[in-house]
């Protein structure tokens, strides 16, 4: 990939950029810089994820940034994202389908933060048009298998807005490890993110991925070959400080 395709386009670059400026301090704008490089250089620049080129590309990310140390609070915070994510789901905005979105999306700008001076978030598209969010915890859970406690409470808070059916939690994490591996297997990378990070995807995008790509069960595999292939050496040559 050339160094043109790596970078976002100009009005992503630009919304990243006023969002960093404004951030509360400077730990919020290391999650955010930390974030955008492991989105651009490891999910879009190995292709760890063929969908998620695209909705970068054309702003249709946002990034939540949760920093205070409360699990309550960050489960609070989590449900607002979902509804917030639920609403856009209903309305059926897959690629901007709806005028109104199409219309808003003009005129977008930066959301405000969604919480108190611990959150931090921002977006690239008027919220009609987002598709998917990363929820993001500098502050919590530093180890692996208390991050998966919190998985399980985030399924329950997805539950308890009855957003299941709509939306998806994925997750991510600096020491991500599956239930099949090794910890320091190579394919482990692929999970791998610089901070706990949970995923809502919508599940009108994961259909409509399944249905336009040539084999969705195939990513996975693909993502282990190529991670095992470039190995931690490989992988060190990105840059990372992390995983």
């Amino acid at each position: 990939m050339s160094a043109s395709e790596s970078a976002p386009n100009s009005a992503l670059n630009t919304a990243l950029n006023t969002a960093l400026n404004t951030a509360p301090n400077t730990v919020q704008e290391r999650v955010l810089r930390e974030t955008q490089e492991w989105l651009e250089k490891a999910v879009i620049g190995l292709n760890l994820c063929p969908f998620a080129k695209k909705v970068w590309r054309e702003g249709r990310v946002r990034l939540s940034v949760y920093g205070g140390q409360s699990q309550e609070e960050a489960l609070a915070q989590l449900g607002q994202e979902i509804t917030r994510l639920s609403r856009n789901a209903q309305l059926g905005t897959h690629q901007g389908a709806d005028p109104a979105c199409r219309q808003a999306e003009q005129h977008s700008t930066l959301s405000s933060p969604v919480g108190a001076n611990e959150a931090e978030a921002f977006t690239t598209a008027n919220a009609c048009s987002e598709e998917t969010t990363l929820f993001i915890l500098p502050q919590l859970c530093a180890d692996f298998w208390d991050f998966l406690s919190m998985v399980q409470a985030a399924q329950r808070v997805l539950k308890a807005k009855r957003c299941v059916g709509l939306i998806q939690i994925a997750h991510f994490h600096p020491d991500y490890q599956f239930a099949h591996t090794q910890a320091n297997d190579p394919e482990n990378y692929s999970n791998r993110s610089p901070y706990p990070t949970l995923h809502l995807l919508r599940e009108q995008d994961i259909e409509w991925a399944a249905l336009h790509h040539p084999d969705v069960s195939q990513i996975y595999q693909n993502n282990v070959a190529r991670l095992n292939e470039m190995g931690h050496a490989g992988w060190a040559q990105l840059g990372f400080n992390w995983g």
